[in-house]
């Protein structure tokens, strides 16, 4: 993770008031994260019988997912809902997780949908890295409702903290959802607990 991202993710965190003043700023974009799922994802519509399907990359605040969470009440294991791609062992690492809501929570460094950005802190190679994301969202469009729905783990109620937090999994496990596949269980935790 190089350093010039997470300069430029401190900015737009720091710059980001979330009274408005940040319109003015432009969206972080994470160049070090490239908008393709990966060649894992890509072809498998070719191995199972379902339709292609378009991917795009919606920010979270345009698909319901503004907020860390939604204040309702704090995170738990009710709210984590499988998408058309999610990592199994990524589900189970958060739903073990997210039975602490407040440790759960201290994962998240900062987040300011007002420039699209987030910083998660993870374990890994025997430290904690905070890992700077922006928060584009691999989506597709339902066809019956028009309204995107993310490809991976969400919350069903709109919350963003899943789908930032297996993004930046993916971006601390190589810059690719494909490599969320490459790992276990045990290791998901490890960089989930330290």
């Amino acid at each position: 993770m190089g350093a010039s991202a997470s300069v430029d993710a401190q900015k737009h965190i720091i710059s980001g008031l979330g009274d408005g003043t940040a319109t003015l700023l432009s969206m972080f974009v994470d160049n070090e994260f490239p908008l393709t799922l990966g060649p894992k994802y890509e072809t498998r519509y070719m191995d199972k019988e379902v339709e292609p399907f378009e991917v795009e990359w919606i920010r979270a605040a345009k698909i319901g997912c503004g907020k860390l969470y939604s204040g309702v009440r704090d995170p738990c294991v009710d709210d984590i809902v499988p998408g058309r791609y999610s990592d199994p062992y990524f589900v189970v690492g958060i739903m073990a997780i997210a039975t602490k809501s407040n440790y759960l929570k201290s994962h998240f460094v900062a987040y300011n949908p007002y420039v699209g950005c987030a910083a998660v802190r993870l374990w890994y190679n025997a430290r904690y890295e905070i890992v700077v994301i922006d928060d584009k969202i691999p989506c597709s469009k339902d066809p019956d409702t028009g309204s995107y729905v993310p490809l991976f783990t969400y919350s069903i109620h709109g919350d963003s903290w899943c789908c930032l937090l297996e993004k930046a999994m993916a971006k601390l496990r190589g810059s690719s959802y494909s490599n969320l596949g490459n790992t276990n269980l045990s290791d998901m935790l490890v960089h989930f607990t330290g």
